[in-house]
Order: structure tokens, then sequence, then C-alpha cells
């Protein structure tokens, strides 16, 4: 009885206005028109767009927008069959979420991905950052088992000819630089990687630093809760530079919807 109880309250809490939808429905008038919610503070402003995707927008000491912005916490599943690469289910409906809303201090949204794939993601809006979490749930008659992601995308920073030469990049991006705490072979190991230079990651991520794309503004990342079922990873296509873009994600295969188990914040200082 006590776990139903707690159950019913959150659904009450978290899930009140949507019916099933392939996008969710959008504010129709204010600053936040057309997005499904928006979020205002000092350091950054943060939309939630129709399709699920939220942005984070830094701010200078102005209040204006800088550099590009982040995509944060973004639900994403994908599935390898035997001696292939992975393959990706996208999001094909929502099926519960709250109403459109500015200045929220939460939002819960489920919803499905191809094949019957259920998932849910939580954010959690502060003045300093945003916490995300989430699982899933395959269908039992599932032939490939999916891995569930929440992608936040670093974005390409600058478009740089090939045949500008290597002094040049490096100036493009000076001072740009990605600080991480990473853990390999069991032990925490301190890394950082030049914007200019063609990068190779090295193992799950425990802390990140971003400096430069957002001016005065760090963007970092940190984690609760995280364990060998739940990781987190940096990654970026081979042979490429920061600059270029890249992701960090949380993971995991355990085929369980739980809202708390782990949880990711991104914080802009």
């Amino acid at each position: 009885m006590y776990r139903l109880l707690i159950c019913l309250t959150c659904i009450s809490i978290s899930f009140s206005f949507g019916a099933e939808s392939e996008k969710l429905p959008e504010l129709d008038k204010g600053k936040w028109k057309g997005f499904f919610a928006g979020y205002e503070n000092r350091l950054f402003d943060a939309v939630l767009q129709t399709d699920g995707q939220l942005l984070v927008k830094p701010k200078n000491r102005e209040g204006k927008y800088i550099g590009k912005p982040i995509v944060v916490g973004q639900p994403n599943c994908v599935y390898y069959p035997p001696g292939q690469q992975q393959h990706s289910r996208r999001i094909v409906k929502f099926t519960d979420y709250p109403k459109p809303t500015e200045n929220p201090r939460e939002i819960v949204l489920a919803g499905e991905f191809e094949e019957g794939v259920k998932f849910e993601v939580k954010y959690t809006f502060s003045p300093t950052g945003i916490t995300f979490s989430g699982g899933y749930k395959d269908p039992p008659s599932l032939t490939f088992p999916s891995q569930y992601r929440l992608l936040t995308r670093f974005p390409q920073t600058h478009t740089i000819a090939p045949e500008v030469p290597q002094s040049q990049r490096e100036e493009l991006v000076k001072g740009y630089l990605i600080k991480s705490r990473e853990i390999v072979d069991g032990r925490r190991k301190r890394f950082e990687y030049a914007y200019a230079k063609s990068t190779r990651f090295n193992g799950f991520l425990d802390e990140l630093e971003v400096v430069g794309p957002w001016e005065e503004r760090v963007v970092a990342m940190s984690h609760r809760k995280l364990d060998n079922e739940n990781q987190m990873r940096l990654w970026i296509y081979a042979d490429s530079c920061p600059w270029q873009g890249f992701l960090a994600y949380y993971h995991t295969s355990d085929n369980e919807i739980k809202r708390y188990k782990a949880e990711i914040t991104l914080t802009v200082k």
C-alpha cells in the first residue's frame, strides 16, 4: 500500500495534462510562445521545444545570449544487432506530460520510442543549472534489447575551412578547453583537451568543465548515484576536434524506469 501511495502521488504531481501526441503542446503567448516551456534566470535561459529537446542558452553579465545553445538531457534509444553497428529507435509519441508552462521547477515527460519502448525523463530547474534523470522499459517481445541514453550536445563553435592552417585554428579557439575527470582502469584521472586538436576521450566521465565557447561562463557537468549499469561518457567523431562539436551522455541498460536512481546536473557558472 505504501508503494502504491507514492506512485499515485508522483503521477498526480507530474502527469496532469497530456494526451498521446507526436509533439508537445505549445505556449500561445508571452516570451516563450511556440515552446512547451521556458525558464529564465541570470545565468541562462532554457526552452523545452515541442519535439522534446531542451536547449540551454548561457548569458553574459549584461543578460545577452553568448555562444550557441546546448541540447541537454535529450532522450535517445539505441540497440545492437549481433555483428552490426548501433541502430536507433526514434521517439514516436509523448504519452504524458504537464501543461505548457513558464519558469517550471520540474517537468516530467513520458513517451515511447519505436517498437513500443517506453521512457520517462525528468528535468529539475534551478538558478544555477538543470538536473535530469530518466529510465526506460522494453516490451517483452523485443528482439534486440535497448540502451537508453540522455544526450547533452555541445555544439560546433566555428566553421573552419579545411585549408586553414593549424596555427590559425588554434588562434580562433584560443582559451577553449575541456577539463574532465574520467574513470580509467578503475581509477579517477584528470584530463585536458584543447579545442583545436583532434581528440580521443579516455574513460567513463566523472566530472566535466567546458571553458571558452560561452565567454566568461563555464559549463560544468556532474552526477549522483552512477554505478556499473548507469554510466556517463564523452563522445566525438573519429579524428575530429572539439570545436566541431561533441557529446556527453548518460546511458543505462537496466530496463527499468527509475527516475531517481541516477541524476546528472549541468551547471552554468
